[in-house]
This record gives C-alpha cells, structure tokens and sequence, in this order.
C-alpha cells in the first residue's frame, strides 16, 4: 500500500514472525527501506493486508487481530498506538483476522475473523510523540553505535545504528525518563522529558567514558586524591595541612587542542618546583614535565584526545587536575 503523498510504500512478509516494512519510493531506481514494525503481543503472528487512512496505518494479523499504527514519520519509527485481537488463537496460523476496511463515512472499521465473523470497531486517532538524535564520545566527539536508548514502562526501546544515530516514538504523549546505556560507558539518564503528540524533538547527548561519571568511583592508586574536581595543595607551614584547600592551578585553554599554559597557585612556594605528570584513565603516565616555569606552556599534541589527569609532585606534597584534550 502507497500512502496519500506517494513517497511511501507499506508491505508485509505473510510469514511466522513476518513485519510490515516502510519504503521511500520517491526515486524508484533507488527504493530505500525505512523501517519495520513487528506485533508485540505475538511475535510469531502472520501480517497479512495493509490499509491508509491520512497517517495510520491497519494491519490485519491473522491471530493477533488488528494494529493501528501512526506512521506520520516513517523515517524516525512505526508507532503501534492502538490494538483489538479478535482472535482467541495464538498460534502462528492463516486463522484469525484476515480483513479490514476503514473507508466508511461513520468512521468505524469493518473487521472479518474467519473463525469469529465480524467486528465493527471505533478508533482512536491519537498522535504519537517522536524523538531522534546522536550519541557522540564526549572525549573524542566520535559518534557511538549500538548505545541502549530505554523508555521506562513503553515500547520505544531502540539502539544507535553505526553512524552513531537514533530515532524512535510512543503513542503517549507525556513526561519520560529516557536512559542512555553503552558498555565502558557512564549511563546518562535525561529525567521529565516532554514529547509532544504529533512532534519530533531532537534529543542528541554525549556519553562520558566509565571512570569519569560524577557518580562513578574512579579506581586509581592509592597516592591519588579522590576526587578529580578538587585540588589539594599542601607543604610545611600550613595549619592543618592534610584539610588544607587551596585553588586548582590555572589550566587554559580548556578543552585543550595541542598545547596548554598551565599557572600554579600563588600561595605555592616558587623553591618548590614540581615533577608534573599526565596520567591517562588506566594510571599509567603518558607525558612528564621536569623542567617546569610559571605560565609554562606544555606540548600534548602527541596525545590522543581523551580525559587525563594532571599530577605535581614534590618532597611536600601534590596537587591534580583533570584535563580534556580534544
């Protein structure tokens, strides 16, 4: 079935577990596949026919009664906003539903069961709420595939394809909280999320390595300080110096692209002169400074993009800092 603007056709695999399939045909020597829709409440039912009616589709499914999808946008997702089984059977089967017709003026729907005889049904048109988006590193801004996007408590499931891109919809329109899940990865959680019935919202994130999560405990040597975002700076003279905060070193650009300037506290003894060292997330050091010089600028051009982590050390003390190079 092609629908009312001509750009789209809907077919389905009259198979066991067969879907009902979308394609772009506006250049028929270049048919594009879209998406595909498969019965949630029995995967193994057989689709059979397909009707339009403006942006919804019906499709008969043998066993598993009717479907009522909105397919407003069959480039982002099929949404499934409305369902009536007529058929007591749940068996894969040519049994079942095997009709529809939904031309009449009323608007109701003529249904044919071959086994349950006629049904006559009323719809509810709603508009289902889209959204579609990226998923990028936040270190190296290179786009993530097979990244879990979840909807508590819906269907809208789906996963980010090799370009790292997503798209999907719910039949409900309403607040969600949508989570983003990829292994070595932190979880990013977007809570209260509006989706707007009849819309599309763009919904594009960054994922932050495992380790580097504000709410992740980052596993380092025991001579680190715990916690990336502040910086202890202690020597001798300072009441209480194991409690002691001072300011972070003063690190700029940042993000970093080849080079930084890095400016050490004030209050830091200048006869002191720190070793510093950069230490990548599994610890191990992959740049030395011995020779540093207030404002002194620090080459990292041969580093790849990435979280690290920054460490003076002296006879008295240390101090850190994470830094990013892009």
């Amino acid at each position: 079935t092609i629908d009312a603007t001509g750009k789209y056709l809907f077919a389905t695999d009259e198979i066991t577990n067969g879907t009902l399939t979308a394609f772009n045909i506006q250049d028929i020597n270049d048919l594009q596949e879209l998406n595909s829709y498969r019965s949630y409440t029995n995967p193994q039912a057989m689709p059979h026919s397909v009707h339009v009616v403006d942006h919804y589709l019906f499709l008969s499914y043998y066993t598993n009664g009717v479907t009522l999808l909105d397919i407003a946008h069959p480039d982002k997702a099929l949404v499934e906003i409305g369902h009536y089984d007529t058929s007591p059977l749940d068996i894969p089967s040519l049994q079942g539903c095997w009709g529809i017709y939904p031309y009449l003026p009323s608007g109701n729907i003529l249904v044919a069961d071959r086994e349950e005889g006629l049904f006559i049904l009323c719809p509810n048109y709603i508009e289902a709420a889209f959204f579609e988006g990226s998923v990028t590193d936040a270190s190296t801004n290179n786009p993530l595939f097979n990244v879990n996007i979840y909807l508590k408590d819906t269907r809208a499931n789906t996963k980010t394809n090799l370009f790292g891109t997503y798209s999907t919809g719910v039949a409900n329109a309403g607040n969600y909280d949508i989570s983003f899940e990829r292994a070595g990865y932190c979880t990013q959680t977007l809570s209260n999320v509006q989706l707007v019935g009849g819309e599309v919202l763009e919904l594009s994130i960054k994922l932050e390595p495992e380790g580097t999560c504000e709410s992740d405990d980052l596993v380092t040597p025991q001579d680190f300080i715990d916690s990336l975002t502040t910086c202890n700076f202690v020597y001798p003279g300072l009441d209480n110096p194991s409690t002691q905060q001072l300011k972070h070193p003063t690190i700029f650009p940042m993000p970093i692209q080849d080079h930084f300037y890095l400016q050490l506290n004030p209050t830091f003894p200048q006869s002191h002169i720190p070793t510093i060292h950069i230490y990548n997330l599994q610890s191990q050091i992959v740049h030395s400074i011995n020779d540093y010089q207030p404002n002194h600028l620090i080459d990292v051009s041969q580093l790849p993009a990435g979280i690290y982590l920054l460490k003076g050390v002296h006879k008295e003390g240390i101090f850190t800092q994470k830094i990013i190079l892009q």
